[in-house]
């Protein structure tokens, strides 16, 4: 009986570990496709050409020069920025799913009111006034390439070369990202644990195998998000592939662990005092 339980036990912690590991992807797994592929993506496709404007010849020197300004950084690491770009990505992979939900896409008019919506955050990472000149010539310019129409078809155009399976795989990840799959995580953490204290009939025994899962988790975490950076940078040929959003989940997590295992030490022990004491006045009762 013994042996059984500590088998259950010992599949209810690597269950535990898991959802603790799927919770922390489901997380930033949008963050680090934004931060990590979509922002370097922008960047190096800027990069490698070189530009004629009014037949000035802008290097790629030049735009290195300018992708690399600490501005421009700061800019597209901004929460407004984040929020535009993520807003994108989950357009994206709904058009690339069903072409139908790309109906509604105006990319002229969201970089337009982007521009408007954060007038003085941009003029504060840039560190230069922008006039309603400024955004009107923008308009214009921005009007005359058609770009909603060009995402538009290029959404399409993908949306036919890809098989089910990988728009299945696209629907794995909205499902993966969604409040949804975050609620039956947490909810099957919860039953998780009181099934471990159930087996191990004990009010605060539960607590030191939750912390232990914790730094379980949060170890392989920090390792996965080392190793998943390393192959992306290796296999997508990108210079930079921030996983750092993962990596501090995974630290968080690991300490996390560590604090609730120094609790539970602390509990045991007064646990322990305490039934010392109890134990030594009921012998002093008996006397």
């Amino acid at each position: 009986m013994k042996v059984i339980k500590k088998v259950l036990i010992a599949i209810l912690v690597f269950i535990l570990i898991d959802i603790i590991f799927l919770l922390a992807i489901s997380f930033n797994i949008k963050n680090i496709l934004v931060n990590g592929v979509i922002k370097e993506t922008i960047v190096q496709r800027i990069v490698p050409r070189n530009y004629n404007v009014e037949n000035n010849i802008i290097t790629e020197e030049q735009i290195k020069e300018i992708t690399d300004d600490p501005r421009v950084q700061e800019m597209l690491n901004s929460p407004e920025m984040q929020g535009l770009l993520e807003e994108y990505l989950d357009t994206t992979v709904e058009g690339l799913i069903d072409t139908d939900n790309i109906d509604e896409v105006a990319l002229e008019q969201d970089m337009l009111n982007f521009i408007k919506d954060n007038r003085q955050v941009i003029e504060e990472k840039v560190g230069k006034e922008i006039t309603d000149e400024m955004i009107d010539n923008a308009y214009d310019q921005l009007e005359g390439k058609d770009l909603s129409r060009a995402y538009k078809q290029a959404l399409e155009n993908a949306s036919k070369n890809m098989t089910k399976t990988e728009k299945e795989v696209l629907k794995g990840y909205k499902f993966l990202i969604s409040m949804k799959f975050k609620i039956i995580l947490f909810i099957a953490m919860i039953i998780d644990l009181l099934l471990i204290a159930l087996l191990q009939w004990s009010v605060y025994k539960w607590i030191k195998t939750f912390a232990k899962s914790l730094i379980a988790s949060g170890v392989g975490i920090v390792i996965a998000s080392i190793v998943s950076k390393a192959i992306v940078m290796k296999t997508a040929n990108l210079s930079k592939f921030d996983t750092s959003s993962l990596t501090t989940t995974g630290i968080i997590i690991t300490a996390a662990g560590f604090i609730i295992l120094i609790i539970y030490l602390i509990v045991l022990k007064l646990v322990k005092k305490k039934d010392d004491q109890d134990e030594i006045s009921d012998v002093s009762k008996e006397k």
